[in-house]
């Protein structure tokens, strides 16, 4: 309190009195000669605290300090220190409540002393008072005071918020015993269609794709980068979502489980939190013993969106998932996962997404010899579609030849065009190319392979004849490095090989 204030502290010891006072008023069946006597006492009181010199004094002698604390909090916060003190084994293990009722009652004794040096309680005087029997202590209790500053009121909330407490544990422990039910949801963020209208074609491979999973509870769906995987698996939603409970869509970027482990949403629906002290894997672990738990009939799609060898292993946890059905995007020929290779666009769908996204004319013949030269790849004819509609002068023959020349870099293709995907990112069609095709993480033999399948013609190749080309003196040593490349290149997605012959992808 500022001792330099004695207005301002006076209005404070008025107001706190007078609020005592109409407590004590507001209490039921109390007689007109009581209600008097708490009117005098409330007069004497407000006489007393009109002599400054009193009032200074008075509040000199109070030395509270609560911080950023309110009063009720300080206080509170000051008797569970005392009450913590109190368990010291010095006090004989006795009760905490009965000892601190004791000493509040022989401190208020005290201080009625008429000499001012036995107001107060030292040590002796405490030993005094723990030698006493519990029954002596008992009687020591001036229940009147205790009354008076409210200490059974306190106890009784003390009781209360512990009461309240154990609930609470009780409620958390019943809610971790009893089974979530998940029904219907979405428990990662799925990347839903606006316009399924726009997504052309696949029709006939969407139904068959629904009847494979009902069947195999897993398929893997597999072909080059930029046919439509994705696309395909978001119009296979648009039709079929509601067949099933829960669904979860991974983009997978480096490995299964750090797809799953960093997925907040996942993670927030199943209610799992998950300890900074253990591994990714068992993180990982954690989460599929929870989706194995999850209802029936569910669906999980894993948008495998890079080339590079994934961990089998995780591939197969996911897969082992008793309530749930598979499917695996991804452009490696997973032969042991019920390989399913989607199909290219045909003409008629081809022609329409491109003429969704350009307005403008274009010779029909070139477009068909376009498309041949892609092998109707859905990214390549969206990315020029796009390209040219951006473009005040472009045409499909100027792009077509750049294709062939493989002079996409020409600044006359440096458009922005908008993707319309999930980032909403805006890229030129050569820089995306690059991104979407890239063999940055191939080993040197694939690389050189790669290059070599290069300067041969367009069409689709025989091995037997690619190992000849070089003689048949090096037919052995040649057929086997041949083959080590062809499957390390099929698993990362850059080329088919069924039959004897390979198929490019880039």
């Amino acid at each position: 309190m500022d001792i330099g204030a004695p207005v301002i502290n006076r209005e404070i010891l008025k107001s706190e009195s007078n609020k005592i006072r109409q407590a004590k008023l507001n209490r039921i069946n109390i007689t007109l000669t009581k209600k008097k006597e708490i009117n005098e006492s409330y007069k004497a009181m407000c006489e007393l605290i009109s002599d400054d010199a009193l009032l200074v004094g008075f509040c000199r002698c109070v030395h509270w300090e609560f911080g950023e604390l309110t009063t009720e909090e300080a206080i509170y916060a000051l008797r569970q220190e005392i009450l913590v003190l109190l368990t010291d084994k010095v006090f004989g293990n006795r009760s905490v409540e009965i000892i601190f009722r004791v000493l509040l009652s022989e401190i208020n004794r005290c201080s009625q002393e008429t000499d001012a040096s036995l107001r107060s309680v030292d040590k002796t005087d405490l030993q005094k008072l723990l030698d006493l029997t519990d029954a002596e202590i008992q009687e020591r209790i001036d229940p009147k005071f205790i009354r008076l500053i409210g200490i059974e009121l306190e106890e009784i909330k003390d009781r209360i918020k512990n009461v309240e407490l154990v609930q609470e544990n009780h409620e958390a422990a019943l809610k971790n015993l009893k089974p979530r039910i998940l029904e219907s949801t979405d428990l990662s963020l799925v990347p839903y269609l606006i316009n399924v209208d726009n997504v052309f074609g696949w029709q006939n491979e969407i139904k068959e794709v629904f009847d494979l999973i009902a069947d195999k509870k897993f398929i893997s769906i597999h072909n080059f980068g930029g046919v439509g995987k994705t696309t395909f698996a978001k119009k296979f939603l648009a039709q079929y979502r509601d067949h099933y409970n829960n669904v979860i869509w991974l983009n997978v970027e480096n490995s299964v489980s750090e797809s799953i482990v960093l997925n907040t949403p996942l993670q927030k629906n199943l209610h799992i939190n998950l300890s900074k002290e253990t591994t990714v894997i068992e993180q990982f672990n954690m989460i599929l013993n929870e989706l194995d738990k999850t209802g029936e009939n569910n669906l999980i799609i894993l948008d495998i969106q890079k080339n590079h060898d994934q961990k089998f292993s995780e591939i197969n946890r996911i897969l082992s998932l008793r309530n749930w059905k598979k499917i695996v995007l991804t452009r490696s020929n997973l032969k042991n996962l019920n390989p399913y290779l989607l199909p290219n666009l045909n003409y008629e769908s081809a022609y329409n997404l491109f003429k969704l996204h350009c307005s403008k004319e274009f010779d029909e013949t070139l477009f068909r010899e376009f498309l041949e030269f892609i092998e109707y790849n859905t990214l390549t004819i969206e990315l020029v579609s796009k390209t040219i509609e951006n473009s005040y002068d472009l045409t499909l023959e100027f792009i077509y030849d750049a294709l062939k020349t493989q002079n996409l870099n020409s600044n006359l293709l440096k458009i922005d065009i908008d993707l319309n995907d999930e980032e909403n990112r805006v890229v030129a069609i050569f820089d995306f190319i690059l991104q979407s095709f890239s063999i940055e993480n191939l080993e040197n033999k694939e690389k050189y392979f790669l290059q070599y399948l290069a300067l041969l013609p367009p069409s689709d190749i025989v091995i037997e004849d690619l190992i000849l080309i070089c003689g048949r003196e090096f037919y052995d040593g040649n057929k086997l490095s041949y083959l080590n490349s062809i499957n390390a290149l099929e698993k990362k997605g850059l080329l088919q090989y069924e039959n004897n012959c390979i198929f490019r992808g880039c």
